[in-house]
C-alpha cells in the first residue's frame, strides 16, 4: 500500500503534467469568444465542442489529481497509529465516489455539447443537475467522516487525558 505523502507527489506530479500538456498544446479556437452581434463590448461563446476538443480530457485528469491530492493531505492529518484498514477504506471508498461523480459530471457535460438535445433532470440540464445536487454533496463527505470519527481518528479521549495531564504539569511546575 502506498504511503500517502506518495499520492501527493504522485498526484502533484500528474497536475504539473498536465498543465505542461496545455500550456504547450494548441490554443483553442475562439478561446476568448466570439464578438457579439450587436453590442461591440461583449464577446458571447464558439462553438463549445471545437473549443473543448483542443485540450481534450485533460481538464478531467486534472481535476481527478485534484481530488486524490486533497483527499491524501486529508488522509494524512489522521495519526498513523489510527491509520487502519478500515480508515483507508473509508478515505478510498469516499475518493471513489467523488471522482466518479466528478466524471459523471464531465462526462454529460461534454455529451451536452455535441448532443443536439439536453437532458433535464430537476429542472437543470444534466451537467449542472450532477454539480448542483451531488458535487457539493460528495466534497462533504470527508467532512462528515472527519465529524463523526473525529474521536477515533483525530483526537481520542486517550489524547484528551494526555493533553489535560500536560496543561495540570504546566500549572504546577
Amino acid at each position: 500500500m502506498p504511503q500517502p505523502i506518495h499520492i501527493v507527489f504522485a498526484s502533484l506530479i500528474g497536475m504539473a503534467a498536465v498543465l505542461i500538456a496545455v500550456s504547450t498544446g494548441p490554443v483553442p479556437d475562439n478561446a476568448a469568444g466570439l464578438a457579439h452581434a450587436t453590442v461591440a463590448a461583449m464577446s458571447i461563446g464558439g462553438d463549445g465542442p471545437a473549443r473543448a476538443a483542443a485540450h481534450g480530457h485533460w481538464p478531467f485528469l486534472f481535476h481527478s489529481f485534484t481530488l486524490m491530492f486533497a483527499g491524501a493531505l486529508i488522509y494524512m492529518a489522521v495519526r498513523p497509529a489510527d491509520r487502519t484498514p478500515t480508515v483507508r477504506r473509508v478515505f478510498v471508498g469516499i475518493a471513489a465516489v467523488q471522482i466518479a461523480i466528478w466524471a459523471a459530471i464531465w462526462f454529460s457535460y461534454m455529451a451536452a455539447q455535441s448532443g443536439p438535445q439536453v437532458a433535464i433532470v430537476l429542472g437543470f440540464p444534466l451537467p449542472t443537475s450532477w454539480m448542483l445536487y451531488a458535487g457539493w454533496a460528495s466534497l462533504t463527505l470527508h467532512s462528515l467522516y472527519y465529524c463523526f470519527a473525529f474521536r477515533s481518528i483525530v483526537f481520542s479521549d486517550a489524547d484528551e487525558a494526555e493533553f489535560q495531564a500536560l496543561l495540570a504539569e504546566m500549572k504546577d511546575p
